[in-house]
């Protein structure tokens, strides 16, 4: 019975964080696959947590990290944060292919946020961000999906600056 539980909790709580506009296209949910090496789902506290090389997909969305919590209120989830990677770069990953609303959407950081009810990705931490063929880099970033506004900020050393890259096309010129 406790595995049941456990099971359905993780599934309820991957659908509502993926029933969010990053994780459907079109309005239709889609179905997740979620891998790690360990889960540790407590529905009392609202906190699930995946550790050891999580890979979670759904569509075109994914995201790769050595570990990753969501948080969840009455049954929706709140928050999701993906630390770290197993792999030689130490920073987790998310992407988001093109869809039909969104153009492509790849970021990495050692700490990545995702503020599900105001639509904030936040990265911290080596933080790069790419809408498309645009690049964005800072020690700090984030990103309000809905309206399309991003926040850059620079580390503590004066090496540390922002690092911008955007590439005009003949729709939206600078």
């Amino acid at each position: 019975m406790i595995r049941y539980n456990c099971l359905r909790c993780l599934a309820l709580t991957a659908i509502f964080w993926f029933s969010s506009p990053l994780g459907a296209d079109n309005g239709q949910p889609m179905p997740i696959n979620i891998q790690a090496d360990q889960a540790i789902v407590s529905e009392l506290e609202g906190l699930s947590t995946y550790s050891g090389n999580v890979l979670i997909t759904q569509g075109p969305l994914q995201i790769n990290a050595d570990e990753v919590q969501l948080t969840s209120l009455d049954n929706t989830v709140t928050t999701i944060v993906a630390t770290g990677r197993a792999s030689s770069s130490g920073l987790a990953s998310f992407t988001q292919a093109p869809s039909q609303n969104l153009e492509s959407i790849r970021a990495s950081a050692e700490t990545i946020e995702y503020e599900v009810s105001q639509e904030k990705l936040i990265l911290s931490g080596n933080a790069t961000l790419e809408l498309g063929q645009d690049r964005y880099r800072g020690d700090k970033l984030s990103y309000d999906v809905t309206r399309g506004i991003f926040k850059l900020e620079s580390g503590d050393s004066p090496s540390d600056r922002v690092n911008l890259t955007i590439n005009p096309n003949s729709d939206n010129p600078l």
